[in-house]
């Protein structure tokens, strides 16, 4: 990673590396969820799932719309994205993708329940979480180290609603790279017009705001939106979702990886919360994968205040997002190599992680609680034991967050089940999600 933090180092210092070709000035329509850095006239997505979402309406009195001849009967909506590469791309892992979604106002973004068949219903509930349906089918954005615009096509067999909401979803990790986001319009048949961003109903009611008051409204998953809820995981590949989309064997690649399949991703959905990734793949606790060093010099714990992950000046605003459930999902590295840290070092340290994570939310009502995920499938180790102690220890002190332990290790993955480096696919994120959502759910009191 040392080419990557010396061009990033670099990069942050200049503010911008490459002017883009199409610059677009932000406005306080966009809701941006997830760690990020505003710059001068754009912001750094450098964290899994950093999410952008803005809603789009058509103007004037005539809101019928109407194919053009050449498209007998379709519809064709354009969005348009100014976002760049900000750091090259390395050959071996591919450029950074964004997945584009379209939803309509009037049903649940995060996710919904529906009665399903006896093969697939949910044991606790009758039901099966199914994900939120877009109008038409999500595209991916490749990038690509020279673009700076990119142009996503839908088309609708039928008219369109005249208001719908527009995500946009940073699908892969820092280790991949980093996307500087300025702006996003839409076109409908080649007409921009028509169609404007609505302006966020927040914004008259705070136009007396200070400057760092407005960039937290323009940038918090606000509860006045879309939702109420907020969870944040901190993890590494087995939350980035690595590998995720790959068949083993296969090596890691930006195309192999989807965070928004993840199980972290499912719960956010099946209970309509916001969701914020603190994640890095091989990036432990306190030990990463590989390291020849017990204390790592990159390890979760340094990367707790940081909004970029390879930029240990950046400084993430705590307040811009403060979610009721906290999930830590991280041993796995930890315990993966030598020299590996001793049972009661690495307990000593997640303590004061639980300690530093109430800590940056004030002590207050944030986090609301604790869950403490630990195993994983075919790997023989006591992580679960050191976990369980973790949470004694800590539910020991008074007033703090009340943790709960969440093992996974028993849930049996087959071969089949291998994305890229024997990763859980998608099919063994939903088997995590299935098993955590009940849990989740009392814990919480979440329906």
């Amino acid at each position: 990673l040392q080419l990557y933090d010396i061009l990033l180092s670099i990069c942050i210092t200049l503010s911008s590396c490459i002017p883009p070709e199409h610059p677009s000035s932000l406005t306080t329509q966009y809701e941006i969820t997830g760690r990020h850095q505003k710059l001068a006239h754009s912001y750094l997505f450098d964290f899994s799932h950093v999410r952008v979402r803005f809603m789009v309406a058509q103007q004037g009195e005539n809101k019928e719309m109407r194919a053009d001849e050449s498209t007998v009967g379709a519809v064709k909506l354009s969005i348009r994205v100014n976002m760049r590469q900000y750091t090259p791309c390395a050959k071996e892992k591919g450029c950074d993708r964004v997945k584009v979604e379209l939803f309509a106002m009037d049903s649940s973004v995060e996710g919904s329940e529906h009665p399903v068949d006896e093969e697939h219903q949910d044991s606790q509930k009758g039901m099966r979480f199914s994900p939120p349906q877009p109008l038409v089918d999500p595209q991916v954005i490749q990038m690509a180290n020279a673009s700076s615009l990119y142009v996503v096509n839908f088309t609708f067999d039928q008219t369109p609603p005249s208001q719908f909401l527009v995500q946009l979803t940073k699908i892969t990790e820092c280790l991949v790279g980093s996307i500087e986001f300025y702006g996003a319009d839409i076109q409908s048949n080649g007409v921009s017009s028509s169609w404007v961003i609505m302006k966020n109903q927040r914004t008259d009611k705070e136009s007396t705001k200070t400057e760092h008051e407005q960039q937290s409204i323009q940038s918090s998953s606000s509860r006045t939106t879309t939702t109420q809820r907020r969870i944040e995981v901190y993890g590494d590949s087995l939350t980035c979702g690595y590998g995720i989309l790959g068949k083993d064997p296969c090596p890691f690649s930006s195309q192999t990886e989807d965070c928004t399949k993840t199980y972290a991703s499912l719960l956010s959905q099946s209970f309509d919360a916001g969701l914020s990734m603190v994640c890095v793949s091989g990036i432990g606790l306190l030990h990463s994968y590989g390291s020849d060093k017990v204390i790592s010099p990159v390890n979760q714990y340094k990367l707790l205040p940081q909004s970029i992950a390879a930029d240990n000046s950046s400084s993430w605003n705590f307040s811009l997002y403060q979610p009721d459930l906290v999930m830590i999902y991280l041993g796995a590295n930890d315990f993966s190599t030598q020299p590996q840290p001793s049972g009661e070092l690495w307990m000593d340290y997640y303590v004061k992680y639980l300690d530093k994570i109430w800590g940056v939310y004030g002590r207050n009502k944030f986090p609301q609680k604790f869950a403490l995920l630990c195993g994983a499938a075919a790997r023989e180790h006591p992580w679960c034991d050191y976990v369980k102690q973790i949470a004694e220890r800590w539910n020991s002190v008074s007033q703090a967050p009340e943790a709960h332990v969440l093992n996974v290790a028993h849930i049996q993955k087959r071969p089949e089940m291998d994305g890229c480096n024997t990763h859980p696919n998608t099919e063994a994120n939903r088997l995590i999600f299935e098993n955590l959502r009940p849990k989740i759910q009392e814990i919480m009191g979440w329906d």
